[in-house]
């Protein structure tokens, strides 16, 4: 029996920085739609300039929110598969679209969070040969 502790312990290192990752997504959003927001920034710079941070920063924030949830939900759903140890090889597969989908919805800002995501699902694909009985 593998018990693949390299790929679980991967995996929850993953989750927790999409975690992260979700919370500044939803405090962005929070900053961004309180009301003197947009006065703080037209003191720094132009109007539209203040009104084009903060659609910025909202939009942000929803990108980092949705692409964090839908990483943690399949990443949570990897990681009970691996956890019970049954269809290695469909965890293995889900942790690393969990990693596709962070990075590429979120390019730079998920990247981190979706390598180590891809790892766990490199981790969990790969098996140490068994011994013959």
């Amino acid at each position: 029996m593998h018990r693949r502790h390299a790929g679980k312990i991967i995996a929850i290192a993953g989750i927790a920085l999409t975690a992260i990752q979700v919370i500044f997504g939803f405090s962005s959003i929070i900053i961004a739609s309180h009301t003197d927001g947009k006065e703080v920034f037209a003191q720094i710079g132009g109007r539209n300039t203040a009104h084009g941070a903060v659609d910025g920063l909202v939009t942000f924030g929803l990108q980092a929110l949705v692409a964090g949830t839908a990483a943690i939900l399949l990443a949570a759903v990897a990681l009970f598969l691996i956890k019970e140890g049954r269809w290695p090889t469909l965890s293995g597969l889900l942790f690393i679209l969990a990693g596709t989908v962070n990075s590429i919805v979120l390019f730079s800002a998920g990247l981190p969070a979706g390598v180590v995501l891809m790892g766990a699902g490199m981790a969990a694909l790969i098996r140490k040969p068994g011994k013959a009985v």
